[in-house]
């Protein structure tokens, strides 16, 4: 990922870290995220050899990675 004015980039783990570059010096931030938890985990399903299957879970952040 690149921001204005620096470079940003965030790990599947939950690690972000980023540099700020302006005209007047450098700054490095890191922060960690919470870990996604599964709110509704996979069920067990049967399906048929040929046959399509679905599956369905929720996750604890609307718009995390999966």
């Amino acid at each position: 990922m690149g921001g204005a004015g620096g470079d940003n980039a965030q790990d599947d783990d939950g690690h972000g870290s980023g540099v700020s570059k302006s005209g007047t010096g450098k700054d490095r931030r890191a922060s960690r995220l919470p870990p996604v938890t599964f709110t509704k985990p996979l069920s067990n399903i049967t399906v048929h050899e040929s046959k399509n299957a679905a599956f369905e879970c929720n996750v604890s952040e609307a718009e995390a990675p999966v």
